[in-house]
């Protein structure tokens, strides 16, 4: 078992956070909802940080270690609108984020508070409102770790 001392797993959720783009498919045009996951495990990565002390000099630190990440449309559009049952699935996907240290979540629309029941992360996302649509945009952030647009 890795040591998760906490600067380690800020390192770890700092490399997460670089790669959230990538992670959570932003911007994607696949029109569907699929109600599929992506899970990537990091293992054995490292995350360069440097720092300076007032001499001007610079020292580089790495952090190896595992970050469990999971991407998931949880296809959270009304129930007669999605093509799952959003009113049942999303219940039975809250505890089973618990299993990831950082989660990203796609078109969490109208079944928020279901999916966030039973989610045990200490920093969530807020959803963020869309001034152009009645609904909020769909993305939310579940992590062990702080990072932007977290409430603890």
């Amino acid at each position: 078992m890795l040591s998760r001392s906490p600067s380690s797993r800020a390192l770890r959720a700092c490399a997460a956070l670089c790669l959230f783009p990538l992670l959570a498919g932003c911007g994607s045009s696949s029109g569907g909802s699929s109600g599929g996951s992506t899970v990537a495990a990091a293992t054995s990565n490292t995350a360069p940080v440097s720092s300076s002390s007032g001499g001007g000099a610079t020292s580089t630190v790495v952090a190896q270690g595992q970050l469990e990440v999971l991407t998931y449309n949880v296809a959270g559009l009304p129930q007669g609108i999605s093509g799952s049952n959003p009113a049942v699935n999303t219940t039975q996907i809250s505890p089973k984020l618990n299993a990831y240290e950082l989660v990203l979540v796609q078109e969490d629309f109208f079944y928020d508070a279901d999916l966030r029941r039973q989610a045990r992360h200490p920093n969530q996302s807020n959803p963020q409102p869309v001034s152009s649509r009645p609904v909020n945009d769909g993305l939310n952030r579940f992590s062990l770790t702080p990072g932007p647009c977290t409430t603890a």
